[in-house]
């Protein structure tokens, strides 16, 4: 959900973001939720100064559940100590954050109480997002780092996994709680968030693909000439799938198949690019019917 904008830059409120809030309030913590929005805020600020410091432009900042998120331009094609860094100037704010405030109390300009519940959020988001698990900054940390290594497809699959692996055992800790009379809204929700933005993680296309289909056209323009490599597909695999079977070195025709391995169309690299900028998560098949009328048009 869109909320503004500021020097180009769209802010946006993920769904489940008032869910949780509504959540916190029924559960009486409306004043730890008004600190909440604050931290959040400034932790994602941090995201979005470091990535400007480094030369990175920052599209959008969305406010979730569990922090925030700065969408970068690139992001997925850049790796290294850059981007490893951008990952981590949250959780570093979180601390200097907690520093400041247990120095506001030597100075007498906040209570010991409200110091402590100010200290205790930001270590908390702190410690939260420094687990090696994607959505969470610890784990983009360590694919940016692991990713020259080991593979960015690897790497993705490894850290969207263990975040669905830490929101299921957060989901079954808020059912356990639920069967002893302790209710945590917050904590079903959070859960549930984090393994559906895992999920989504590991569902988006990888750079690589996307990548080398965007080479071809200045492969073709230098050499004049450029292999065709033509695949099979069943027409419900999703076509972030499809991306990541193309090569750097030959142009690809999908040839898209129902269950009895009847054709049903042919996906060209120019038409994937087209589905995957419009929704990742759709399939061959839909992409296909998608680009019917735009053929009709022209023959028209």
């Amino acid at each position: 959900m869109r909320a503004g904008s500021i020097r180009g830059v769209v802010l946006e409120a993920h769904p489940a973001l008032p869910l949780f809030m509504a959540a916190m309030c029924a559960q009486g913590l409306g004043r730890t939720l008004a600190v909440g929005v604050v931290v959040l805020v400034l932790h994602e600020l941090a995201h979005a100064l470091a990535a400007h410091l480094l030369g990175m432009r920052v599209l959008s900042l969305e406010l979730t559940p569990f922090g925030a998120c700065a969408h970068l331009e690139g992001l997925r094609e850049q790796v290294g100590a850059r981007c490893a860094l951008v990952a981590l100037a949250g959780p570093a704010a979180n601390a200097l954050l907690a520093a400041a405030a247990l120095a506001c109390v030597g100075g007498g300009v906040l209570s010991r109480w409200e110091a402590l519940r100010f200290v205790r959020l930001n270590l908390v988001l702190m410690g939260f997002n420094l687990l090696p698990a994607l959505p969470l900054d610890g784990g983009r940390a360590l694919m940016a780092l692991l990713a020259p290594r080991l593979g960015a497809e690897r790497c993705l699959h490894a850290f969207s996994a263990a975040g669905e692996m830490l929101g299921g055992l957060l989901l079954a800790l808020g059912v356990w709680g639920a069967t002893r009379g302790v209710l945590n809204l917050s904590l079903l929700l959070a859960a549930s968030y984090l393994i559906y933005a895992a999920a989504k993680e590991r569902s988006a296309p990888t750079a690589d693909g996307v990548r080398a289909m965007l080479r071809h056209a200045q492969t073709l323009a230098q050499r004049g000439a450029l292999p065709v490599r033509e695949m099979l597909v069943r027409a419900d695999l999703p076509i972030a799938a499809l991306a990541r079977h193309t090569r750097p070195g030959a142009y690809c025709r999908l040839c898209v198949v129902d269950e009895s391995l009847h054709p049903v169309g042919i996906l060209t690299e120019d038409a994937l690019l087209r589905a995957l900028l419009e929704d990742p998560a759709q399939s061959a098949c839909q992409a296909l019917r998608k680009k019917t009328p735009k053929k009709s048009e022209k023959e028209d």
